[in-house]
């Protein structure tokens, strides 16, 4: 079962300006991701709770908060590498008025790759298991967020 290695990150942020929060979701499982990476999740907060707003495929913490705005939303900085990147740069993903998107490169022959994005860092990983071990041993580490509890091993093995 996938769910048992899920392993996630997320961060609190406004990323719309409207004075409340959205929650930015980075998820790995096996199974689940590509050579490219994995889904970062957008969700917004209702009356009725949080909604899936967006889901960007391949991408790889960590995960930035730019100070670029696209149709008013918050842009974000994701790392790109594998799925056939032959050379690893930190992509803009833009809100393109619906959902969030990367804007791929048509090609790389003699184009440098892009600069490092200045942001502020949401996530460097993920690394909060979705179904805790009793089997796992739990260790403190640091992060951008605090103290963490941070599960060390296999995830779901005994």
């Amino acid at each position: 079962d996938d769910r048992n290695s899920l392993v996630y990150g997320f961060a609190l942020s406004d990323l719309n300006g409207d004075g409340r929060n959205e929650a930015v979701v980075w998820a790995r499982a096996n199974g689940v991701c590509g050579t490219g990476g994995c889904r970062l999740l957008v969700f917004v907060h209702r009356k009725s709770g949080w909604d899936l707003m967006s889901e960007t495929p391949a991408t790889r913490p960590p995960i930035k908060l730019l100070a670029s705005r696209t149709h008013g939303w918050r842009d974000l900085g994701s790392w790109q590498a594998g799925g056939g990147i032959m050379r690893p740069y930190e992509a803009r993903v833009r809100y393109g008025g619906k959902t969030y998107g990367i804007d791929w490169p048509k090609a790389w022959d003699g184009v440098p790759p892009p600069p490092a994005l200045a942001g502020t860092w949401l996530m460097k990983e993920a690394t909060t298991p979705l179904i805790t071990s009793k089997c796992r041993k739990v260790v403190e580490k640091p992060s951008v967020f605090g103290p963490l509890q941070v599960p060390v091993g296999e995830p779901g093995s005994c």
